[in-house]
């Protein structure tokens, strides 16, 4: 044994060949290589410069945002707006009124009275579209189970939805999971509760508003959101790919930041107003904020 040990001792010693093999360690303060680059840098005289260059369409800007206004149905807005920016709306602004009394309808919990109206406007929207006539009946239930009317929930669901499930094992799992509400006097530790929801109600009748604008040739979606969700997805690759850049961190406004940035951080520094020249807002310079001006008088 202690000639083991004094082997062993012999082997690992500083003159050992082992210890000899070794390369030196490295020194103290010596800095770790993390293999990251240091980030690149837009500054503000480049990127304004960059979208000076840029011809954007002021009329295509301001279709974007009456689009909106009409499919999402505020008629006075709309009427409004399309005086100011001279832009034509491309259908009847009186159409919106029928539109959003149906969609209030529903907001309201009066599905009877949407079906009614919709019936009355064009009885081809339910007719043709059965997936949206079971989801009007299933929030039809679900406002019936929330007035507490339980026999009157299990007669409507057995007339009214039932046929539909045996036919469709989608709405037949849709109508199990409605049901389940009877199942639980307190709607939050209810699996499905949240089918009690206002939103259940904006989700309906958002379906209902998208197949009256599909009946009339409408658009069923603004372009405007899918924007500026294209929008916050290039920033966010930018900043993956550390790029530090100007950056639009309040849509409602259009402030932008000139401060540093990362993925998932919030970006920090001065708010600086878009530039005119861009077509975008009405000045430019650091040190300010303001909205992005798209009519013709801003």
């Amino acid at each position: 044994m202690e000639h083991f040990v004094r082997s062993v001792e012999r082997d690992s010693g500083p003159d050992s060949p082992n210890e000899r093999r070794r390369p030196p360690p490295p020194p103290p303060h010596a800095p770790l290589e993390t293999g990251t680059s240091p980030p690149r840098q837009i500054d503000l005289a480049v990127w304004q410069a960059r979208l000076a260059e840029l011809e954007v369409n002021k009329t295509f800007m301001n279709r974007l945002v009456l689009d909106y206004l009409v499919i999402e149905g505020y008629k006075d807005a709309a009427e409004a707006f399309a005086r100011e920016s001279g832009v034509a709306p491309e259908v009847d602004l009186d159409t919106i009124s029928d539109r959003m009394s149906i969609r209030e309808s529903v907001q309201r919990g009066d599905v009877e009275a949407a079906v009614a109206r919709v019936n009355e406007l064009d009885p081809t929207i339910l007719r043709g579209n059965s997936q949206l006539a079971f989801h009007l009946r299933q929030q039809q239930l679900i406002e019936i189970i929330r007035e507490g009317r339980i026999e009157d929930a299990l007669v409507f669901a057995q007339q009214e939805l039932a046929p539909a499930g045996e036919q469709n094992p989608a709405f037949l799992e849709e109508l199990e999971r409605t049901m389940a509400l009877l199942a639980f006097e307190d709607s939050a530790t209810c699996p499905v509760g949240h089918l009690l929801e206002p939103t259940q109600r904006y989700k309906t009748a958002s379906e209902l508003n998208g197949a009256i604008l599909a009946s009339q040739a409408q658009q069923t979606e603004p372009k405007l959101p899918t924007v500026l969700r294209m929008l916050q997805r290039t920033q966010k690759n930018l900043a993956e790919k550390n790029i530090v850049f100007p950056q639009v961190t309040d849509l409602a406004s259009a402030r932008f930041s000139l401060g540093t940035n990362g993925p998932g951080d919030t970006c920090h520094g001065s708010n600086s107003k878009l530039p005119a020249q861009a077509g975008l807002g009405p000045g430019s310079g650091a040190g300010a904020s303001t909205r992005v001006g798209i009519s013709n008088t801003s």
